[in-house]
């Protein structure tokens, strides 16, 4: 992934954190599904360590990124890991799924840039920001 999707930091001699560093800073909040603030300083806890990139830094280094080049980093990136997850035959059995659909109500004003959806007005709220998750369902099996 970090080959694929190449988010450029600061390759100065007095730099603290380059590319590396935030390939684990962003694995690290995807897997715990936080912000990037609150997950750092969490995870610097967790690691009694203060070498831990700031959650600003973090998240101010893929804005640098226009994000139809970052869309096509990351489109190429799950290619080719989809690529090398068929060559080990993971996808070889058929799984039953279930998809969930989930809505967060978004009480800010700022502009979605098309992100948001409309939804029906609930507790003084049109616009939710929607995610999915896919679950296999089918005892015994896991995907």
């Amino acid at each position: 992934m970090l080959g694929k999707v190449s988010i450029p930091t600061s390759d100065r001699y007095n730099s603290k954190y380059d590319g590396n560093d935030l390939h684990h800073a962003l694995t690290a909040l995807s897997i715990s599904n936080g912000y990037a603030e609150s997950g750092m300083s969490r995870l610097a806890m967790e690691a009694s360590s203060m070498e831990v990139p700031s959650g600003s830094w973090v998240r101010d280094a893929p804005e640098k990124v226009e994000e139809s080049k970052m869309t096509l980093m990351i489109q190429d990136a799950l290619r080719s890991t989809l690529d090398e997850v068929k060559r080990f035959r993971v996808f070889a059995a058929f799984v039953l799924a279930g998809l969930d659909k989930h809505k967060i109500p978004r009480y800010d004003t700022d502009t979605d840039r098309g992100f948001l959806t409309r939804g029906k007005h609930e507790r003084g709220i049109t616009r939710y920001e929607t995610y999915g998750s896919l679950q296999c369902v089918e005892e015994g099996m896991r995907a």
